[in-house]
């Protein structure tokens, strides 16, 4: 005996592709899966105005002692498709630059009742009519309530100007003030953003698996499902549509665009709950042989995928309020799951076995050799029938001599017995022996053979009428090589 391999389908699988994950189910049945995240930054959902103010207001020349009220705003959303209703603010920082009148006595207060500091407090600024002053409000982790009017969602701020006396003829009685958001960092909003694009993500995913099974249309799997899951962390209900979802074999150059749901090509994913951590809505996209041409893709045994994909948020109008959180992001998982179910008539493959047994004889003595056996002993557990050719060659794999007389080979391994359900019961035992006489032997001798090289066809079933089979992992396969010399005489 030279040689003795053992070997179950998953070993065999991953000797074709180390770097695919497969798995086996409940069954035993081998799937190939295949997982590639998908993220997408929520960008450029809210779009806040300019965030400043500038104005002025002429509280007139008094005799006595007058209060005078005044309101302004801070301009946060005139989009008419969307509303502010609140925000929690991470981190912000209001200027208010004011500048009264001069020769005027008294006091001011500017109040911000919609925006709420952490102690519970309106923002307030304060001062003494007698001087100008810059005020700086830390706005960190505050709250912002909007009032809305109209195709407007703003800030209000409340003006009140105390004045006790004046000494002197003033230059002027306007009392001027500039207010500025910056920076400005939102945290969580609250409102409704209309019907906008909320993401657009394209991703391309390298699929090596049918590159190195060598597929090609002699390999068709039977049942196939493509899972897009999406992870909605987003306060509003999102219509997510696949643009594309293209397979492409660059050996071929061709390529098969997979569509489900007649085209549609969309799914509906439900709001995102607010709570403390957000409870993202979770939905899937489910492509199978029923919905989609996606056994089409997999069986043009493709090397690539290009995903594009779109949200759009609120595809029904508004349905309840939405919320925003700017530290979260959509995300999600696509995944390829292909049951090892499939037919093939003809699926060729050649492989390489060591033979280096004429190397341990010198030239005399392989005049002695009457005639030189290769026992072939094959238990076949797994549903293939094998027919096989096999060359001698040298160490540059140039072919010596052919081990069968026959052009097309021998049938070297019978397929396990299979039932109705695709599945082998009981596996098959082949024994194949090989003649090589004197003068083929010297030939492999004085060619120096170092390898045999098994050119395989295989098919589920008959050749011209395959039968769709299912690869479970406890089909194992033994295979034996043995070599007898039968000799006159060597020393």
């Amino acid at each position: 005996p030279i040689a003795n391999i053992h070997f179950d389908a998953k070993d065999l699988l991953e000797k074709i592709d180390t770097s695919s994950y497969f798995q086996v189910d409940e069954t035993g049945l081998l799937h190939f899966r295949y997982d590639s995240a998908l993220s997408t930054v929520l960008s450029d959902i809210i779009q806040f105005d300019d965030l400043s103010v500038q104005g002025s207001y002429d509280i007139g020349l008094t005799r006595k002692a007058t209060t005078f009220s005044f309101e302004d705003s801070i301009v946060t959303n005139r989009d008419p498709d969307q509303r502010f209703d609140s925000l929690y603010i991470k981190s912000a920082r209001l200027t208010v630059v004011l500048n009264p009148p001069s020769n005027f006595v008294g006091d001011y207060i500017v109040r911000f009742p919609g925006i709420k500091l952490p102690n519970g407090q309106s923002a307030t600024v304060t001062g003494n009519l007698n001087s100008s002053g810059t005020h700086v409000l830390d706005l960190t982790n505050s709250i912002a309530y909007f009032e809305n009017v109209g195709n407007v969602s703003y800030c209000p701020i409340e003006f009140s100007v105390t004045v006790d006396n004046i000494t002197g003829i003033p230059a002027n009685t306007v009392f001027s003030y500039s207010l500025t958001l910056d920076p400005f960092e939102p945290q969580v909003m609250f409102g409704y953003f209309g019907q906008i694009d909320v993401f657009k993500e394209h991703q391309e995913m390298d699929l090596e698996f049918f590159n190195s099974l060598k597929i090609s249309d002699v390999i068709q799997f039977k049942d196939i499902r493509l899972d897009v899951q999406i992870n909605n962390y987003f306060g509003a209900p999102l219509s997510v549509v696949f643009d594309s979802l293209l397979f492409t074999k660059k050996t071929t150059n061709e390529e098969v665009n997979v569509t489900f749901n007649g085209g549609g090509n969309s799914i509906i994913i439900n709001s995102a709950v607010y709570d403390n951590p957000v409870i993202p809505s979770k939905d899937t996209a489910k492509f199978n042989g029923d919905n989609s041409n996606l056994v089409d893709a997999i069986n043009l045994g493709p090397d690539k995928i290009y995903v594009s994909i779109k949200g759009k948020a609120n595809p029904n109008g508004e349905t309840g309020t939405n919320f925003f959180d700017a530290d979260l992001k959509l995300d999600g998982k696509f995944s390829i799951d292909v049951p090892f179910w499939f037919k093939t008539g003809d699926y060729v493959r050649t492989d390489t076995m060591n033979f280096d047994v004429l190397n341990e004889l010198d030239s005399v003595q392989i005049d002695y050799i009457d005639s030189l056996n290769l026992y072939f002993d094959f238990t076949n557990g797994f549903p293939f029938n094998i027919m096989a050719q096999a060359y001698f060659v040298d160490s540059s794999n140039v072919v010596i001599d052919s081990m069968f007389n026959e052009a097309g080979g021998e049938l070297l391994w019978k397929s396990g017995i299979i039932d109705v359900n695709g599945k082998v019961t009981a596996p098959s035992v082949t024994n194949v022996v090989i003649q090589i006489d004197n003068a083929k032997a010297k030939k492999l001798y004085n060619n120096h053979a170092a390898f045999i090289h098994l050119n395989s066809h295989i098919s589920t079933g008959d050749r011209n009428n395959p039968d769709f089979v299912k690869l479970y992992n406890n089909y194992t396969m033994d295979i034996k090589l043995s070599v007898k010399l039968k000799s006159g005489s060597i020393q």
